[in-house]
């Protein structure tokens, strides 16, 4: 089984711990994918490329699932639909009784229905309300990870990567910076969870 978590970068990486407690081991691979509060891209290119019958989708809330209510609505739907497992960490009904399709499709599905019979508090729509945070995180452009990736292997020079990403040369360093920063806190957290599980 594969573990996709969907993270928003205004989020803490640690709003996922309950899962990756309960999970991480178990699973054959895990993987993060970081994204701006107002994008879904990728999320729509996870949802494309998925396997359903062998990966879990890991969100924080349904605000993670798209910035309105009806896309909120049509991607719950598609879940349930396309028999994908949806993990929510802020419903613990989604994931307490384990990788189970059924039981997961049932609890998405009273989702649902709660939401279209009128009780929409169900959604709240993140208002980065993080509360120990020293900084604010940096919205990365559109198409920053592929750039990073091409840059990172020497495809591009870092001239090219400033003019296609937009930026002038002292924002995208400390964007740079930034992102080298969140994918070393991904990679540290996925070996907390993932360092017993070694095949000796």
């Amino acid at each position: 089984m594969k573990l996709s978590i969907y993270h928003k970068t205004i989020e803490d990486i640690s709003v996922f711990d309950e899962i990756m407690s309960l999970y991480a081991q178990e699973a054959d691979d895990v993987q993060i994918l970081s994204e701006n509060r107002r994008s879904y891209r990728g999320l729509e290119q996870l949802l494309l490329e998925i396997d359903a019958a062998t990966t879990v989708v890991v969100v924080s809330d349904l605000s993670s699932l798209g910035l309105t209510t009806e896309d909120i609505l049509n991607r719950l739907d598609w879940f349930i639909s396309h028999n994908v497992c949806l993990f929510i960490c802020k419903y613990s009904t989604t994931y307490e009784y384990g990788m189970m399709q059924l039981m997961n499709k049932a609890v998405l599905t009273t989702l649902l229905q709660s939401m279209l019979n009128t009780h929409k508090n169900i959604v709240e729509i993140p208002r980065n309300k993080r509360n120990n945070s020293g900084r604010n995180k940096i919205a990365f452009p559109d198409g920053w990870g592929e750039l990073y990736e091409e840059w990172e292997n020497k495809k591009i020079t870092s001239k090219e990567f400033i003019k296609q990403s937009g930026l002038k040369k002292a924002t995208f360093y400390n964007i740079l910076t930034e992102y080298k920063a969140m994918l070393k806190e991904q990679s540290d957290y996925l070996k907390k969870y993932r360092c017993g599980k070694r095949s000796g």
